[in-house]
């Protein structure tokens, strides 16, 4: 794997979890951006926007990273939608920064510079604190602009002339501050790193006509904005932090300078001392200059820059430039550090990136520690607001802060405030100097303006208003409101009855016009010429490596997936009593996962990409092809057909995945275990914290999206009865039950087991020795006695069990003693206190729901019931499924469903029989096969979760 495709991984592995976490709800700005879609969503082609503000121009921002979110959140909500945009943007840096950095370095230190853009501080305070999208999506796309303006300058090619202009044309319409401010400067350092060429005359004239064209397609696709701007209204300036002069303010010193850059200034000295050449001089003079300006009212340059303007500018997006600026010479100093003989450089290397990572880290999470205001549930508000003929009145939050910006997308209803000030146009508010008037104490603890607007109440229609906070409440009544009562959160209700309503025409959308036509179209079509213009330059190879790459590193995010329990609903059957997961086709991060393997990895194939797959090894995947035929003949007599084609769909991808995901990890084996050891480790560290804090945390908030956590007195959480303790929390790691950790650690050591050419010893030991003590904590006793079942087929298989106990074995027996212990000590704690009433009421359950499995195995028709968990309800009142997956199949597919399970097995003793002359490769199969009987026959998640299902293809593809 190259370095640049190195950097994509690790910006999923790293910024995926934070995005699925969805972080970045509680961030500044993302709720802003969502109610910009919104509109977009309910009025593509009108550019008037009647809720905020007391009603504003959209075309005073530009358009695309908000109608990109409008498309996509008609297929998966706003929210989810706002998140995958994000996750997208952050994994397409690092790949921008490589190709950006390569016009300073070479290409070893380009890759390196692209590891460490993903770990980059200020993108993460970016993303998931500011989060400010659009400019995360202009700066990614400006990088590419000015790869393509050099190019043009120094070749000459018309088709780099094309993308530059374009692609700047998109930049306007993704952030137009970012092209203005951040583009002239960059493309001034590109150009001087050929100064000293022959033909200076032929480059500057082509860098005039490469930067006449572009800034011309630009600011022509924005010329709605230019249009809006003529006539925007004058405000008094709003304070904002990063102007404050730094060496005073202290506050804004740690948010705007050090949680910006980390060590990244640190180690790009070192790049520059290094490499002493004119490039890196002149990257380090570009990051310096945007570095100096981002200081913002620290140094008069700013106001010397911009004049009286310099007071409406935010400085931290010159801070992530000049932290960006400096990519290339970091990573020179980490390619330096890495390549050097001496230990002590390589451990520093690692120590600085383990730096950033803490940095960048801790700079995603600061809305959860504190730096942003307490978030509120403002569905109540909405659900009162949209009761009856009451959004025919404008509302007011206060004390809501960030989160009234999300009330504005779930009413009709408007108001005069709103988190976008730039278009505001109430007089009250653009002469006040504040912000957001609903925490008008805040900006303003006087209360003069609040003061001032809740007087002119009648004249602009506020009736209700909603207070978080109290203090309010004495501006409220002096103003005429009175209290009518409270919603869920303690919010309170405040009317004022005598206020007349709005005129309707005051709460209508723009109608279409030649603006609003010109900016609802053009920054789409600028997008599809752009993709024209990359695919007219892509060679056949190189899609290829490009899609075999993303294959690879997908592949290798499946195990982190399978490890994420948070979902989106799509169909939901009916059922009482019924885990709403056991009854609905939902939407995992692994299901996603899995398309792109398969989506990359057929990309691949198509452009000529040949890999190792055998005939032998793919039959495997045909057990799938069988399961997923007896689901789909099951629809015919399903109690919910939809469940049962839902789940036949669901299996034949997996089918397709299986073969995919054999054919890349036969050429990079070792590329996807270690990620797995990694993620063995990291749920062992979360396991042993559950354990220490008897409490589930933070697997339920984090990783499930649960409402709450559990601990060992809450009646729905998974407990065991040990000796001495009733009720002993299980560990759950990141998954939603111990049973589950408990299958996925099974596997994961199985597979570590099974393939050791794979792994060095050390990274096998750490596995190993990690996820059996993880697998302890779970207290499942189906995943130990997986476990034990395939180490000692793994002994038999490969010769090791005589040898065991021999003095040149003494790892392999410790480890194995280990694991030994550890089943033993979990069966004894779990069998021994089979009388305690936790034990008793869990095997009465997995009887009664056995019981009703057998029932509809033996009355319904021969392919089966359906949902086993569905059905159910026609013969008992249950809502869990059996503990046996061969059970199962039997009730909701009938002989096929069973029939197919046997072909799987068969599928896998067969490849294990082809290949029993190779010892190492039979090895897999066997332990496959091995580890799966009882997880299959003594739990359900590997066929009731779409999590356990990929969990299930994963180790017939590794194996």
């Amino acid at each position: 794997m190259s370095r640049r495709a190195f950097a994509a991984w690790l910006a999923l592995c790293f910024h995926g979890p934070l995005v699925v976490a969805g972080l970045y709800r509680y961030s500044y700005d993302a709720a802003t951006h969502e109610f910009f879609a919104d509109h977009y969503a309910r009025s593509w082609w009108g550019l008037w926007e009647p809720r905020w503000s007391g009603g504003f121009d959209v075309s005073s921002y530009p358009p695309l990273v908000h109608q990109i979110l409008a498309l996509l959140g008609m297929a998966m909500g706003p929210d989810a939608a706002f998140g995958a945009l994000l996750l997208a943007t952050l994994v397409a840096f690092p790949l921008a920064v490589h190709a950006f950095a390569r016009l300073f370095v070479p290409e070893r230190e380009a890759g390196a510079a692209a590891i460490v853009g993903v770990f980059l501080p200020a993108l993460s305070l970016t993303a998931h604190t500011f989060g400010q999208l659009p400019t995360l999506v202009a700066l990614t796309l400006a990088l590419l602009v000015a790869v393509e303006w050099t190019r043009f300058v120094e070749g000459g090619r018309a088709l780099h002339l094309a993308s530059a202009a374009v692609l700047t044309g998109v930049t306007f319409t993704a952030h137009h501050a970012t092209p203005i401010l951040f583009l002239p400067p960059v493309l001034a350092a590109c150009f001087a790193l050929g100064a000293r060429r022959v033909d200076l005359a032929a480059r500057i004239g082509r860098a005039l006509l490469a930067t006449g064209a572009s800034f011309a397609v630009g600011v022509l696709a924005v010329v709605p904005l230019w249009l809006w701007a003529l006539g925007a209204p004058h405000q008094v300036p709003i304070p904002h932090a990063s102007r404050a002069d730094l060496l005073v303010d202290l506050t804004a010193q740690d948010q705007f300078f050090w949680a910006m850059y980390g060590v990244v200034p640190a180690l790009a000295g070192i790049g520059v001392w290094a490499y002493r050449t004119r490039a890196a001089v002149i990257a380090a003079c570009l990051a310096t200059g945007f570095a100096v300006v981002g200081l913002g009212g620290t140094t008069p340059i700013p106001a010397l820059i911009f004049g009286a303007g310099w007071q409406w500018l935010t400085y931290d997006r010159f801070a992530l430039w000049a932290a960006v600026a400096l990519l290339p010479c970091a990573g020179i100093a980490v390619d330096r550090l890495l390549a050097s003989p001496g230990r002590l450089a390589r451990a520093s290397a690692a120590l600085a990136l383990s730096l950033l990572a803490a940095y960048a880290a801790i700079d995603s999470a600061l809305p959860l520690l504190g730096a942003t205001a307490h978030r509120h549930d403002v569905r109540a508000v909405a659900d009162f607001l949209n009761a009856g003929d009451r959004s025919m009145w404008r509302y007011q939050t206060f004390g809501f802060a960030e989160s009234s910006s999300e009330l504005g997308r779930l009413t009709p209803a408007a108001t005069i405030d709103g988190s976008y000030f730039t278009a505001r146009r109430i007089p009250e508010l653009t002469r006040s100097g504040i912000g957001m008037l609903d925490y008008a104490l805040w900006w303003e603890p006087s209360g003069a303006t609040l003061r001032t607007v809740l007087a002119a109440a009648d004249r602009y229609s506020i009736r209700w208003a909603f207070v978080a906070d109290p203090a309010y409440d004495a501006f409220l009544a002096r103003a005429g409101f009175r209290y009518d009562s409270s919603l869920a959160g303690g919010i309170e209700v405040w009317d004022k009855p005598d206020v007349p309503p709005l005129d309707p025409s005051q709460l209508r959308f723009g109608p279409p016009d030649a603006r609003g036509i010109a900016w609802g179209a053009v920054p789409l079509l600028l997008c599809l010429v752009a993709s024209g213009l990359g695919l007219a330059r892509v060679r056949r190879r190189r899609v290829a490596s490009l899609a075999y790459g993303v294959a690879v590193a997908a592949l290798a995010l499946v195990p982190v997936a399978v490890a994420v329990g948070r979902w989106i609903p799509l169909y939901v059957a009916r059922g009482d009593g019924i885990w709403l997961q056991y009854r609905s086709l939902s939407l995992y991060p692994v299901d996603l996962v899995v398309l792109v393997v398969v989506a990359s990895w057929a990309t691949a194939r198509g452009f000529g990409w040949s890999g190792g797959l055998t005939i032998g090894r793919g039959a495997v995947a045909l057990g799938f092809v069988a399961l997923a035929l007896a689901a789909a003949a099951s629809a015919v007599t399903a109690v919910d057909p939809v469940l049962a084609l839902g789940l036949a769909l669901e299996l034949a991808l997996l089918a397709v995945f299986v073969v995919a995901a054999m054919d890349v990890a036969s050429t990079r084996p070792r590329g996807l275990l270690v990620p797995l050891a990694l993620v063995v480790a990291g749920e062992a560290a979360l396991a042993l914290w559950q354990a220490a804090t008897g409490s589930t945390a933070p697997a339920g908030a984090l990783f499930n999206g649960w409402p709450r956590e559990f601990t060992a007195p809450d009646v729905a959480a998974s407990v065991a009865a040990l000796p001495g303790v009733d009720r002993w929390l299980r560990s759950y790691g990141s998954f939603p039950h111990p049973n589950s950790l408990g299958a996925f650690l099974a596997i994961a050591l199985a597979l570590v087991l099974a393939s050791p050419s794979s792994l060095s010893s050390r990274w096998r030991h750490v596995a190993l020795a990690a996820g059996g003590a993880a697998l302890t904590l779970t207290l499942s006793r189906s995943a130990w006695m997986a476990l034990a079942i395939a180490v000692v087929v793994w002994l038999v298989a490969t010769g090791r069990l005589r040898p065991l106990i021999a003095r040149r074995a003494p790892a392999t027996t410790f480890l194995v003693a280990l694991l030994l212990v550890g089943g033993a000590s979990t069966a004894a704690a779990r069998f021994g206190r089979l009388d305690a009433s936790i034990e008793r009421g869990s095997l009465d359950e997995r009887a009664a729901e056995n019981a009703a499995a057998l029932t509809l195995a033996a009355t319904r028709p021969p392919v089966g019931a359906g949902s086993v968990v569905v059905a159910e309800q026609s013969v008992a009142r249950l809502g869990e499924p059996p503990h046996d997956v061969l059970l199962i199949a039997a009730a909701e597919m009938g002989v096929p469903g069973v029939a197919a399970w046997a072909a799987l097995f068969g599928a896998l003793l067969w490849s294990a029989w082809r290949r029993r002359r190779d010892g190492a490769a039979r090895v897999g199969p066997l332990v496959a096969a091995a580890v799966l009987v009882p997880l299959l026959l003594l739990d359900h998640f590997l066929w009731t979760q779409p999590n356990g299902r990929a969990l299930l293809a994963l180790l017939l593809a590794l194996a």
